[in-house]
């Protein structure tokens, strides 16, 4: 961790304290780790990224960064091995995601306000239905009634970016049918 640290603490370790807290509090409690998107200002230069610099900057949440949590959430599985430890896989998610060639007209300042980088309303959105896939093992509605703040990109394509989430994310069950709640 880059600030004043003198207990050295690392992610692991930080970690195990909160988690210690949850499982002394609610022993039963389930355990998710949230994939929230890369730095961006580390990966690539200058905001907004033009759409080559944009994609370079999905593939890498989709890899060495991923990979990362990938490991971080395995260590914690060790860690706790009579919790259920898992991954709600955000911004590997939506770096598959927003790869379709339906997706590509999205920009940088579509998804994004700076290069933290804090999301738009549509961002926000998406990082919603990947949360909602995981935390309730259940393929987001196979239909929404979208408000006009989601970018008309992603409204006019929600039906297979639903798709593709329960895709990527293993969900176990079907795809809610249209007349559904909103996540």
């Amino acid at each position: 961790y880059e600030w004043d640290n003198p207990k050295d603490l690392t992610p692991l370790s930080a970690s195990k304290l909160v988690l210690d807290e949850v499982r002394a509090q609610a022993p039963d409690a389930r355990l998710f780790i949230y994939e929230g998107w890369a730095d961006m200002a580390g990966v690539i230069r200058g905001f907004p990224p033009n759409s080559r610099r944009l994609a370079r900057y999905h593939r890498f949440n989709t890899d060495a960064y991923h990979e990362w949590y990938v490991g971080y959430t395995q260590a914690l599985a060790q860690a706790y091995p009579q919790a259920r430890v898992q991954l709600i896989p955000v911004a590997s998610a939506l770096g598959k995601v927003l790869a379709d060639r339906a997706l590509r007209d999205l920009t940088a300042t579509d998804l994004y306000t700076d290069d933290a980088p804090h999301g738009t309303p549509t961002l926000y959105f998406l990082a919603s239905l990947v949360t909602y896939a995981v935390l309730y093992d259940t393929a987001p509605p196979a239909a929404l009634v979208l408000p006009s703040s989601v970018h008309p990109v992603v409204r006019a394509n929600y039906g297979v970016i639903a798709q593709q989430i329960a895709q990527i994310t293993g969900t176990k069950r079907a795809a809610l049918n249209s007349d559904a709640a909103a996540p």
